[in-house]
């Protein structure tokens, strides 16, 4: 039970427990971090509601009394009858496709929960179980519930079907409406450690992920892969020199490198699953923005790091042997606070060499030459 779920055991615990004592309320909501494996921890809590005899249909995502919500475009979902039709045909034709893909990881921006779709989700609700003798909904990023779908859906938890069990994931719980909150057990989910990072990996791909990769990955499974390329393809030290040299041509021959070495290893992993599969995968890439992305979080960190260290030396009187001893105290200071609010324009998808540009353009300006203030 929960073997393939990493870290949480505290939420694993209570789980468990409101199984064993038949204690299930109508409607629990999971909140935390993106990427931390919360959705993962619906799937398997609603497994155990529903029993383990249908454990396998389960697992194919063709089980009647157990349905998941997922945030779409509608022009992307061919609806069949309705859309909570067409979602679970959605989802039983990706798991046919590629078994190793994440189904639910790619989510487009403008993505969201429609009122069509909780309108059918009553309906559906208030039926009586199939099979089991209870049905699960499972509602993931319930944050992007439009705001007439999120007042719909509070009249259901205000009047919950009593053979119907409700699980909501959200990244933000901010986002929803604290009338839904209040009638929902909430359940809170915390950032991963390395070790538990590195357990997963170990697990899933039978590969070891150095740390400096898992450092990158700051508690989440988020980008797995482009951190530990791009933590593999460089050094913090050489990355420092390239913004403190103002190379900005270099910084950039660095990320189209990582790109191309990442679409390689995907078209090579994806011909071996052909080959073991013996049919055509449609062309999935891991998208040029997470690499990016990741890339200049990867230098954000790096140059805290860096100003720390410098920081830290002057105020214990240590001989300088960072290469920012040449800027004053109250300067670095300054770029920490720029680099902090930067990490939010990086995920606002400002235009990768304009960040790259600012980051060279702080440190230039705020250069003070041959001085070492204590």
């Amino acid at each position: 039970m929960y073997k393939n779920i990493y870290g949480h055991n505290n939420t694993k615990s209570r789980l468990i427990k409101i199984i064993k004592d038949n204690r299930l309320a109508h409607a629990y909501l999971f909140s935390g971090p993106a990427k931390v494996g919360k959705f993962s921890m619906a799937v398997e809590f609603a497994k155990n509601i529903i029993g383990e005899k249908y454990r396998k249909d389960m697992d194919s995502y063709i089980f009647p009394d157990l349905t998941i919500v997922f945030p779409f475009l509608k022009k992307d979902m061919k609806t069949e009858s309705n859309f909570l039709v067409g979602m679970r045909k959605k989802i039983m034709k990706q798991i046919r496709e590629n078994t190793e893909m994440d189904i639910f990881a790619k989510m487009e921006k403008n993505a969201n929960i429609s009122i069509d779709v909780i309108r059918e989700l009553i309906i559906y609700s208030n039926k009586t179980a199939y099979i089991a003798d209870k049905k699960v909904i499972i509602i993931k990023n319930a944050e992007k519930m439009r705001k007439e779908g999120a007042n719909s859906f509070l009249k259901l938890l205000e009047e919950p079907p009593s053979n119907t069990i409700l699980i909501l994931t959200t990244d933000n719980l901010n986002n929803i409406l604290p009338t839904i909150v209040s009638r929902c057990q909430l359940m809170k989910f915390g950032y991963l450690s390395n070790d538990e990072i590195r357990d997963y990996i170990r697990e899933k791909d039978g590969q070891e992920i150095s740390e400096e990769a898992l450092n990158l990955m700051d508690g989440t499974f988020e980008n797995i892969r482009s951190a530990e390329l791009i933590a593999g393809i460089t050094d913090r030290k050489s990355i420092l020199e390239m913004i403190l040299n103002r190379k900005e041509k270099s910084m950039m021959d660095l990320l189209r490198k990582i790109i191309a070495r990442e679409k390689k290893k995907e078209e090579m992993e994806k011909k071996k699953r052909e080959d073991k599969m013996g049919k055509k995968e449609k062309k999935e890439y891991i998208s040029d923005v997470g690499i990016k992305q990741t890339f200049l979080l990867y230098l954000i960190k790096i140059l805290l790091q860096a100003i720390n260290t410098a920081i830290i030396e002057r105020n214990i009187k240590e001989k300088n042997k960072s290469p920012l001893s040449k800027y004053k105290t109250e300067n670095l200071n300054s770029i920490a606070d720029e680099l902090i609010q930067i990490e939010g324009d990086i995920k606002r998808n400002i235009p990768t060499e304009r960040i790259i540009k600012y980051l060279i353009t702080i440190f230039s300006i705020k250069e003070v030459s041959n001085v070492c203030q204590s």
